[in-house]
């Protein structure tokens, strides 16, 4: 039995709001590894033509000095970047509605 992570956790808990939003929602995780680049964020996301680049911990975790590295020049370059622990963290960084 594989265990899940908690961050796995949080991070399956926002891809399954993709369904809810369609179509102005897309969420894809990125995966790390040694092909992929230091630092990179968690997800990539786009809702209402916004780009938005999210990195996922665990309430008691921020991004890594690497990580930070990498949302600060996504940022620069005009997406909205930001650190998320939760389901209603991403709702609010990325301004979805609540669901009726």
């Amino acid at each position: 039995m594989t265990i899940m992570k908690p961050e796995t956790r949080i991070v399956n808990k926002i891809k399954s709001l993709e369904n809810k939003y369609k179509p102005n929602l897309i969420i894809e995780k990125n995966w790390g590894g040694p092909m992929s680049g230091v630092g990179r964020s968690d997800l990539s996301v786009i809702y209402d033509s916004i780009y938005y680049k999210i990195e996922v911990k665990t309430p008691d975790k921020e991004p890594s000095p690497s990580q930070q590295a990498y949302l600060e020049k996504w940022s620069r370059a005009g997406a909205i970047t930001g650190c998320v622990h939760s389901v209603e963290e991403f709702i609010k960084l990325v301004g979805l509605p609540a669901l009726e």
